[in-house]
């Protein structure tokens, strides 16, 4: 048997011996039901051959969670401070949003649609050509009241 020292990387951290049956470079094994194998250096331990090794890594860890809780504390600082400098603007200053109104309007003729494409006037639905006006309004109709 192999002993290890685990180290264990939740909030208080901890360290405590194992017994091993085998080590390759990058795992250790245990016996149990069967013999099996998990990482050294794992998301919630990391096993090392000294006590010393283990808390040093501990401390590594620790000390780089410290640093980041940091400057997430500064960046919360640097927030509040701008918070706190805002101030109410004048009335004066107060530009009042305009009532919605919608972005895309329906075309005012049927011509509209198709200028940009053809220089022929074409129903969508039949593929007929359009000849004369009174087939042109039919036809707007029907698209106006299709949409």
């Amino acid at each position: 048997m192999i002993t290890k020292w685990k180290a264990i990387l939740f909030e208080d951290g901890e360290i405590m011996p194992v017994e091993c049956t085998k080590e390759t470079a990058t795992s250790v094994y245990f016996s149990g039901v069967g013999e099996f194998g998990v990482p050294k250096k794992g998301e919630h331990a990391a096993f090392f051959d000294t006590w010393e090794e283990a808390h040093a890594y501990l401390i590594k860890k620790a000390e780089k969670k410290l640093a980041a809780l940091s400057l997430r504390v500064g960046q919360s600082l640097t927030t509040i401070a701008k918070i706190k400098q805002m101030s109410a603007p004048v009335q004066s200053e107060v530009q009042m949003i305009e009532e919605w109104t919608p972005v895309k309007k329906l075309p005012d003729s049927i011509f509209e649609l198709q200028k940009p494409f053809s220089s022929v006037l074409v129903d969508p639905v039949t593929n007929r050509v359009l000849e004369d006006k009174t087939d042109i309004e039919a036809t707007f109709e029907d698209w106006i009241q299709t949409r």
